[in-house]
């Protein structure tokens, strides 16, 4: 149970970060007049990466 409990934990808060900056990452961009589409996903894979 004790591993279940921390591969399961970490995965559901790796799913909430990644929908957290899936959302943040394109209004931060669309603020600074940049466009969303272009870089968005190069954002989201790098700090899922690093915080998964």
């Amino acid at each position: 149970m004790g591993w279940g409990f921390v591969v399961g934990t970490a995965m559901l808060l790796n799913m909430l970060v990644a929908g957290l900056l899936g959302t943040v990452i394109p209004l931060g961009m669309k603020a600074f007049r940049l466009d969303p589409a272009i870089a968005s996903g190069v954002f989201l894979t790098t700090f899922t990466d690093m915080l998964g």
